[in-house]
């Protein structure tokens, strides 16, 4: 069971105080035990007990209306088990109540806050936030929520200066966190139409971060869908240098446009340059090989995935390419060995068993699965 912040307020002193009276044997006398229900529904919610400490706190409620912690705990498990409208009901209440301390317009405000967004009422939860933030213009508990329910409600750009707000109070600046918003941002702007504002957002993405991969795929395909094909392939280069490592993203619209334009060329340029910077970048070798194949080079295109293989042995992707190339040059006995290589990286040695509940894989047939405690789940 997780609790909010707000419940543990409840739940920690009432541990310490029963944890104390354990300690020295303190038992609390009847009289005293009638007096204090209230306790009583802390030490139920500590043994797991709900039903009972909402049956309590009725009981508090009921005998003394001006108990805010009874009213509000109250809520809290509500919360917690689900019953939202309940939960806001019970914290609503207390808001137009007259003389209420100052001590608990916070936590009041928390609790709706939180009735309101795990209830699904986004708006209204928002609401909420924006209340504690003027009573407290650095709530990092306050800018957090806020942060969240935006995110959920996918208000970007004001999510964006949620994020700037929380990072200067906190003093951990994300500048990938801002950029991404910003491609957010971004994407839903062109959703409607509008290509050019949309582009801008990508292009502050990429001030913010310039290794914001979303901002570059986004950018160029928003060229392609306003028919500026030379400009994406600009930026999928740009892309390329900076990120080789993810440059598989983009590498088939990047040769269906190259080709399209008749810039081919400029492909095994971009693949040479990608294994000159990541000799290991499997997708690049085996990208560079396709295209050499199609060019009529297979030859060569056997030679950069043999070249690949010393270097990434361990590669299923570069030898299934490998064994299709040998094929198609009549070399059988090289292919067959390739792939009989293939076959002893994915096939096991031994037989495997797998529970059809939970995935545990074993080398012997079990009836019992030990991971999910299932019965007859393994498939024989």
């Amino acid at each position: 069971m997780s609790w909010d912040p707000i419940y543990l307020w409840f739940i920690i002193p009432a541990a310490i105080i029963l944890s104390v009276a354990a300690l020295y044997g303190l038992k609390p006398s009847k009289k005293s035990k009638a007096e204090s229900p209230f306790t009583e529904a802390l030490s139920c919610l500590l043994a797991g007990d709900k039903k009972s400490a909402m049956e309590k706190l009725r009981q508090v409620v009921k005998e003394d209306t001006d108990n805010i912690d009874a009213y509000l705990l109250y809520g809290e498990i509500l919360r917690e088990m689900k019953q939202y409208r309940k939960a806001i009901q019970v914290h609503r209440e207390l808001t137009i109540r007259r003389n209420v301390k100052a001590k608990y317009q916070v936590d009041i405000q928390k609790s709706l806050l939180l009735d309101y967004h795990l209830g699904g009422y986004h708006r209204e939860a928002l609401k909420y936030a924006d209340s504690l933030l003027k009573m407290n213009k650095k709530d990092t508990w306050a800018l957090t929520k806020k942060l969240s329910i935006l995110e959920e409600l996918e208000e970007w750009h004001e999510a964006g200066e949620t994020a700037k707000r929380l990072q200067s109070i906190t003093g951990k600046t994300d500048k990938t966190q801002l950029a991404l918003y910003k491609c957010m941002e971004g994407i839903k702007i062109v959703s409607t139409g509008k290509e050019h504002d949309g582009r801008l957002r990508f292009r502050e993405a990429m001030r913010l971060d310039k290794e914001c991969a979303l901002a570059y795929l986004e950018l160029a395909a928003s060229y392609i869908r306003d028919e500026r094909p030379g400009d994406a392939i600009a930026i999928w280069k740009q892309f390329f240098q900076i990120l080789p490592d993810l440059a598989y993203l983009a590498m088939d619209d990047f040769e269906k446009t190259a080709f399209d334009l008749n810039r081919f060329q400029e492909l095994e340029e971009i693949y040479r340059g990608i294994l000159y910077k990541d000799p290991k970048n499997t997708r690049a070798v085996v990208a560079l090989a396709r295209f050499l194949d199609r060019k009529g080079e297979t030859d060569t295109a056997i030679e950069i995935c043999q070249e690949g293989l010393e270097k990434s042995p361990e590669s299923l992707w570069i030898r299934r390419n490998l064994f299709r190339f040998l094929t198609s040059q009549g070399r059988f006995e090289e292919a067959a060995q390739a792939g009989l290589e293939v076959l002893n990286m994915v096939i096991k040695e031994k037989e495997e068993f797998i529970c059809s509940q939970c995935g545990h894989i074993s080398d012997k047939p079990l009836w019992h699965c030990p991971k999910c405690k299932r019965w007859n789940t393994f498939r024989f």
